[in-house]
């Protein structure tokens, strides 16, 4: 099995990563009416094992079904986001299984409460972005006084309109497209529809909380990192020049 075949799944240590088959009950073969322990092995670390209890049987082809597995299956987050939600944590947990059990419109609710909650701190993390980088100043102070407001629609959308181009990913805006989903409401809008919103607006909030915060340490220690070599390399010369 090629490794683009095997599942992924959160590993405590090593975050999201692929699991290699490590063995079980199944050998190859349907019995009648059996129960069977089907393990996986993290592929990075090889220490982290999640195991999945399978009945077989056969009524002329053969048929199984998932019967439970330890530990149990729960909503993972990527570490560096998990990071970012801080005490939202739990409010998305709840957002992502209510859009997992297909409960949009519920899903959507909390989704709304997490990017109300953590507005200030994505523009706080746009903001350093934009300075990190030598964005427009008329732009980053458009971004400070928007922060200064007090509808949260508002402040994303003042976001996306000041957003640089190169901190946009393949030429999309992840705040203008917040944007856009928080004015679609929830009025007339099937769970099914509010499953798509929430979809789109997980993606933007991952990459507003971990990309751009990503972008803005690089530069910091990119930064760091150059005035050490300039100093080096100023003292090199110092010492050339007392020869």
């Amino acid at each position: 099995m090629v490794d683009d075949d095997l599942p992924d799944r959160e590993c405590g240590k090593c975050g999201m990563t692929k699991w290699k088959f490590d063995g079980g009950a199944y050998e190859g073969r349907v019995r009648e009416r059996s129960l069977g322990e089907v393990r996986y092995r993290c592929k990075n670390c090889e220490n982290a094992t999640f195991s999945a209890w399978i009945v077989w049987w056969r009524e002329g082809s053969a048929n199984f079904l998932k019967a439970g597995q330890y530990p149990k299956l729960e909503v993972t987050i990527p570490k560096e986001f998990a990071k970012a939600l801080g005490a939202k944590r739990d409010l998305y947990v709840k957002g992502t299984t209510s859009r997992h059990a297909g409960y949009g419109i519920g899903a959507l609710t909390y989704f709304r409460r997490v990017i109300e909650d953590t507005t200030d701190e994505m523009l706080d993390l746009l903001g350093e972005a934009m300075e990190a980088t030598g964005a427009d100043p008329t732009a980053r102070e458009k971004l400070k006084k928007a922060k200064e407001g007090t509808r949260f629609e508002d402040k994303v959308k003042i976001a996306g309109e000041v957003m640089p181009v190169h901190l946009r990913p393949g030429g999309g805006n992840p705040f203008g497209d917040l944007y856009e989903l928080l004015s679609a409401g929830l009025h007339n809008l099937t769970d099914e529809e509010c499953c798509d919103i929430v979809d789109a607006m997980d993606r933007s909030l991952k990459f507003v909380c971990t990309q751009l915060k990503t972008h803005a340490e690089d530069a910091k220690a990119y930064e760091v990192a150059a005035k050490s070599v300039n100093a080096t390399v100023a003292k090199i010369k110092a010492r050339k020049s007392e020869k």
